[in-house]
């Protein structure tokens, strides 16, 4: 992938015009194709007005995230997670209300805490409760990876690319622009954790959500919040 490619289409998407085939597809392909209709959807990772104009003749049944319908699947959901760990049953009501109210109806929150409880990085009876909603969740992880904040100050102007840019970002590209050594590479990049994937072709935050979170001051804070603009120029100066 060439750098004007990644800068491009950040600078697209920041502006919300990005242009994406899988907005160009008719309405009977969404009908025929169900996994057209997922990847409109998981890809943007909210409905928006391209998205919602191409659905019109479709008439569609939205699910709220307070509707009865959706907690419903959601306490399935967790109520299979908390059959296989080794739970007094009388504390599993309980328990499946906590986190249903946590998550305030996100599915990508359960499946984010309960790899994190899997991985032992968060509990599920942490003193200080669950944490609430993404935000939440997003700051709770960042404080437990980042406990120092003179590491993390270092982690900044990573994460400030990696947030720049739409799609993943090869690990090569990142230690030419620091200027990192094998050593450095390996410890940096392993320093990211799991929230943010190294794939084959580069590495990206895990969802694009935690990218909305890393560059909102009010949601990610003083503490944790990046500026894409500086990856944006860091990208195209170092290429």
């Amino acid at each position: 992938m060439r750098i004007n490619e990644i800068l491009l289409s950040n600078k697209n998407s920041t502006e919300g015009n990005r242009p994406d085939p899988q907005l160009d597809l008719p309405p009977s392909r969404f009908i025929d194709d169900p996994t057209n209709l997922a990847n409109a959807f998981t890809r943007r990772g909210r409905p928006e007005e391209p998205i919602l104009r191409q659905f019109g003749e479709l008439q569609p049944h939205w699910i709220r995230a307070e509707s009865p319908e959706n907690l419903g699947d959601l306490r399935i959901y967790v109520r299979e997670w908390l059959a296989g760990l080794d739970l007094p049953q009388s504390e599993a009501p309980a328990l499946i209300d906590r986190m249903l109210a946590a998550s305030q109806g996100n599915f990508l929150y359960l499946r984010m805490l309960r790899e994190a409880v899997t991985a032992g990085t968060l509990s599920l009876f942490a003193p200080e409760g669950l944490p609430r909603g993404l935000i939440g969740l997003y700051e709770r992880w960042f404080r437990r990876q980042f406990p120092d904040r003179q590491i993390y100050e270092a982690y900044v102007p990573v994460l400030a690319v990696l947030a720049a840019a739409e799609h993943p970002v090869p690990e090569s590209w990142l230690a030419r622009m620091f200027a990192w050594s094998k050593r450095e590479e390996a410890r940096m990049l392993e320093g990211l954790g799991s929230l943010f994937e190294r794939r084959a072709d580069g590495v990206a935050p895990f969802h694009k959500s935690l990218r909305d979170w890393l560059i909102d001051p009010r949601s990610a804070g003083a503490d944790f919040v990046v500026d894409a603009a500086d990856g944006t120029r860091r990208l195209a100066t170092t290429f």
